[in-house]
């Protein structure tokens, strides 16, 4: 193992997600979001999946170093904004993420700092039994985005030095163009870029689709969803064999792709060799918001202990499992409960023991250890 394994490193935008308990159809009374109870967390994919590593990091009381790499910058000026309101929430919302990041544990890097720049989107995220409505918010976020991209082209030694020190890489296609930069030191570097591939269709963009093949096929590990698409495929048609037979062409680099549909077993073609890993399912469904991305945080985590893809993978699956029974803040601390029985994790358990034995004397630090909600769910006042 290289001494740069337990530098993991994420690459993609970060969100805010308001959290709303409970089922809720429209933002048109924030009342109704106040009495099921609210968080706030960050979100999106790769601060997800940061955040997960994280979680397991502390579980196995393993050192590790999760970092971030996006670009949120300053927020457009205030004259961009119907009002002085919507502009101090954006400002609120910038800051609140940069404090959330610091809470879980992981360090980021702003590719725009002190630039003009998106900003921070966000989202209200409401969570039910079984199931999440999402509503975005900001579109001067995405507006900028959109008509932008250019302006990070001169960050590309910057995003080249934080891979040359990682072992592991994780890029989200849903921001292609930090992660195009990205993609682009693959054969200058040992570090192994891990990508969840989730499009459903080709973006009409000429250049955003060029950047999203690009990173596709110059992936080490990818990961998908068994109604994705990829050229070669009949468009708005479902077809996971025929997904999983492409994505083993020669004209993709990946000697490992993942994929999921569902209940049915995980399908993984490594180097060569394809297997299935059965998929143990979620007594109760409790919150499904980022499980997938619970699942690649993981996985990178797993694979940043050495574990073996197939183990690794299998073990991905069932934390996610574990994820979605818990609301965002509980399943860490639930998480010996489940494994401690499981043949999967028998060699894990001793490790694991020994983290949660530090934690009760109090050497177990970090800005999460001992603040398991950073913001109170009932007012949002910080914790």
């Amino acid at each position: 193992m290289s001494h740069f394994d337990k530098n993991l490193l994420f690459i993609g935008k970060v969100n805010l997600d308001v959290g709303a308990v409970g089922d809720v159809d429209s933002l048109g009374d924030t009342k109704d979001f106040a009495t099921g109870g609210m968080h706030a967390a960050i979100g999106g994919a790769s601060a997800n999946a940061a955040r997960a590593a994280r979680k397991l990091a502390r579980v196995y009381g393993d050192e590790q170093n999760t970092k971030i790499v996006t670009r949120m910058g300053q927020e457009p000026a205030q004259e961009s904004y119907s009002n002085f309101g919507e502009y101090l929430l954006a400002r609120h919302a910038r800051e609140m993420t940069r404090e959330l990041m610091e809470h879980e544990g992981f360090n980021h890097t702003d590719v725009s700092v002190g630039q003009p720049g998106p900003g921070v989107a966000k989202s209200i995220v409401s969570t039910f039994q079984g199931g999440r409505h999402i509503f975005k918010d900001m579109p001067l976020a995405e507006q900028f985005n959109a008509a932008n991209d250019g302006m990070i082209s001169n960050v590309k030694n910057q995003i080249h030095a934080e891979i040359s020190t990682s072992g592991f890489v994780f890029l989200d296609p849903a921001r292609p163009a930090l992660a195009d930069i990205a993609i682009g030191m693959a054969d200058q570097t040992d570090a192994v870029m891990i990508t969840d591939y989730g499009f459903k269709s080709i973006s009409k963009d000429q250049k955003e689709a060029e950047r999203i093949d690009n990173i596709l096929k110059n992936s080490d590990i990818v990961i998908v969803p068994g109604d994705a698409f990829v050229e070669g495929m009949i468009p708005g048609e479902k077809n996971p064999d025929k997904l999983f037979e492409l994505l083993q062409d020669k004209q993709y680099k990946a000697r490992t792709i993942i994929m999921s549909d569902g209940l049915d077993p995980v399908r993984v073609y490594h180097e060569g060799k394809v297997s299935e890993i059965p998929v143990t399912p979620a007594p109760k469904l409790v919150n499904v918001n980022g499980a997938g991305d619970t699942r690649d945080g993981a996985l990178m985590f797993y694979l940043s202990r050495g574990d073996e893809m197939i183990d690794a993978v299998a073990k991905a699956s069932a934390v996610s499992s574990i994820r979605m029974q818990y609301q965002e803040h509980e399943w860490e601390d639930r998480f010996y409960d489940h494994v401690k029985d499981n043949p999967l994790f028998a060699s894990d358990i001793a490790d694991i023991e020994h983290a949660r034995e530090m934690k009760i004397q109090g050497f177990v630090g970090g800005p999460a250890a001992n603040d398991d909600k950073p913001y109170n769910e009932g007012n949002m006042e910080h914790g």
